[in-house]
């Protein structure tokens, strides 16, 4: 696909903006997470990535070229209005961020930083996460070492909730601290099924 430099520094904002985890704190990925390319039509089995080659490249970049060598592009009229999120942030928020950092150049330091120090994060709590799902008794129940639950049972609980179900429930970092809340408030209450949208419950069915 066709997504620039530009547009990952808007994800990041927008990631921000809806409170994902430090983890999480990154822009686009230059390749897609595999996917199955077997189709009803076809017999043919094998997988398939989505990749995002031009990441490297501010959309300033990308403009000059087509204009140096005299080439049209089609713009989405929409991206010049701010009825989405999205394009307030492309319009307004980054350019005011630009002023403030002191440029183009002094920005773009802070978002790779942001996004190094994200990439690193997760590397370390992810390796943690599937260390503590290797040591439950179980996989098809999420095991709780005790009343309190650290930023690494955090991650392994968002690890297995995502895999038992494959992959539809993804739960949110305000959905987690909403169980958290529960788990480390109300120690004695072993028993509670909280609501976390999506027609998906998570229930606590603990013995004492």
């Amino acid at each position: 696909t066709a997504h620039h430099g530009d547009d990952s520094d808007e994800t990041i904002l927008l990631k921000l903006l809806r409170g994902s985890h430090l983890s999480n704190l990154r822009g686009i990925e230059a390749r897609s997470e595999k996917f199955d390319l077997t189709t009803d039509l076809s017999s043919s089995t094998g997988v398939g990535y989505f990749a995002k080659p031009m990441l490297q490249l501010r959309k300033n970049d990308i403009t000059k070229f087509l204009e140096s060598n005299a080439l049209e592009w089609r713009e989405d009229e929409s991206n010049a209005t701010n009825k989405y999120k999205r394009n307030k942030v492309r319009n307004e928020l980054i350019p005011l961020m630009r002023e403030l950092a002191g440029g183009e150049q002094a920005l773009q330091k802070r978002f790779n930083s942001i996004e190094q120090q994200s990439r690193a994060i997760s590397k370390d709590l992810k390796a943690r996460a599937v260390s503590y799902l290797a040591s439950m008794p179980s996989q098809s129940e999420f095991w709780l070492p005790g009343n309190e639950i650290d930023i690494v049972c955090e991650e392994a609980f968002h690890m297995w909730a995502s895999e038992v179900t494959d992959r539809q429930l993804q739960l949110s970092y305000d959905q987690i601290n909403r169980i958290k809340f529960q788990v480390e408030s109300y120690p004695g209450r072993l028993k509670w099924i909280i609501d976390v949208g999506g027609l998906w419950r998570e229930q606590r069915n603990g013995s004492g």
